[in-house]
């Protein structure tokens, strides 16, 4: 099935630089999506404060989960109450954006209050039009999260989420001169875990604190406004806080997942008509361990998206892609993930709006771990009562198989919920 859909993205490549330029004159004014005009809807009500658009938002949800845990041999269910405040701030300059966003989410569990959870959050991010051909752009964030019991590499056996802290910054140029494009960004990002409790013994999660260094440079050149072409590449370097050589290093039972990897891609995005567009990139990527007991890992990249709007009602979206996920498997350097997603957003009613996705990925273990499939389903309708009220339901199912049975699942849920704007 992955060779089928490495074979699609090839002849995808091809034919968005293969397809008549004759057709796709029309396709220089912006489609408007559900999502474009959802978003006016939703930010009606923002005060406006000099150049900026305040939005505060209070989000209150009741969940039903049938398999809390996300486990296939102690399945829980419950009942889960969310509130979540937050407050957007952005600006409405000419060539230039200057935005914030804040919130705290808290989780109330009915029946299993061990899974009570808070998580809390801040970003920046802004822009600033150096010269008509010239732009830099800075981002900032900080998160205090919780890990997913759904994630393949949480840690199942702790009696409470494991919580963990996640700061993110990036800085970027893009420089356009006639045809010819060109992008750099630099980034760097923090993740520190909090301990865990297992069977009441408090487990340091320190060896799973990691920094990241990165950098990508893009070039390439644009044909008729409607095709461009380029390369990327980039570096990273990830160090891991709990390195070989530190004091308490067990080199036998603990792993140095530090590592330097590059990623070598071509791509393209092209306009097949007024009402399709695509990005396709292929390439080669390589990661290098410090840990001898980590076999190096290298091979094919790719990633393809296309963009359908059937309708001014309706945008339909597909995306493959592979990436290399984190692990705390000692018989692993990581998982090889191949994921395939359809996604569809229509209004049906000028305040009714309806989502829906679905997805399917291939997780290859680089080491000695079993492989995996995920499944998941994710459709949810916003219906906008009045010019304060947002009224949500949803339903989702996820799903895990694997020859091992400790990390298989099969999860439910169904919710409902108001969000009001002040």
């Amino acid at each position: 099935m992955r060779i089928a859909i490495m074979s699609v993205i090839a002849c995808s490549v091809a034919g968005l630089l293969a397809a008549p330029t004759t057709a796709l004159a029309q396709t220089d004014d912006h489609i408007v999506t559900p999502s474009d005009r959802e978003r006016d809807v939703s930010e009606r009500n923002g005060v406006r404060v000099g150049s900026f658009l305040l939005l505060p938002t209070v989000l209150s949800e009741a969940t039903y989960d049938d398999n809390v845990y996300a486990s296939d041999t102690n399945k829980q269910d419950d009942v889960i109450f969310t509130v979540r405040p937050a407050v957007a701030l952005r600006s409405v300059f000419a060539n230039h954006s200057l935005n914030a966003a804040a919130f705290y989410e808290r989780d109330f569990h009915l029946n299993l209050p061990t899974e009570n959870s808070s998580q809390y959050g801040a970003s920046v991010d802004g822009a600033y039009a150096i010269s008509r051909a010239d732009r830099v752009s800075a981002s900032l964030s900080a998160r205090h999260t919780i890990e997913s019991r759904r994630s393949l590499g949480s840690l199942r056996q702790a009696s409470r989420p494991v919580a963990f802290n996640d700061i993110d910054g990036r800085v970027g140029y893009t420089r356009t001169s006639g045809p010819l494009f060109i992008s750099a960004e630099a980034r760097g990002r923090r993740v520190a875990y909090g301990d865990a409790v297992v069977s009441g013994v408090t487990v340091d999660q320190s060896f799973r604190n990691f920094t990241i260094a990165s950098g990508s440079f893009a070039a390439g050149y644009n044909f008729h406004d409607i095709t461009r072409v380029f390369l990327s590449v980039g570096a990273e370097h990830r160090r891991y806080e709990f390195r070989a050589g530190d004091i308490g290093f067990d080199p036998i039972t603990n792993t140095d997942r530090s590592a330097n990897g590059y990623r070598v891609e071509l791509g393209a995005q092209r306009e097949l008509t007024a009402l399709i567009s695509g990005t396709v990139r292929v390439g080669y990527f390589n990661f290098n361990y410090a840990d001898t007991k980590l076999k190096d890992v290298s091979g094919f990249s790719y990633f393809g998206d296309l963009r359908w709007s059937v309708t001014p009602l309706t945008t339909i979206t597909l995306a493959a892609q592979r990436s290399l996920d984190e692990t705390v498997s000692p018989n692993s350097a990581g998982n090889l993930r191949d994921q395939v997603t359809l996604g569809a957003d229509h209004e049906l009613l000028r305040n009714l709006f309806l989502q829906g996705s679905v997805r399917y990925a291939w997780i290859d273990s680089t080491g000695t771990d079993p492989n995996s499939r995920e499944f998941g389903l994710d459709l949810e309708g916003r219906y906008y009562l009045g010019r304060n009220l947002m009224i949500t339901a949803g339903y989702s199912r996820s799903s895990r198989s694997s020859d091992n049975r400790a990390i298989a699942f099969r999860d439910n849920a169904i919710l409902v919920g108001i969000r009001f704007n002040p």
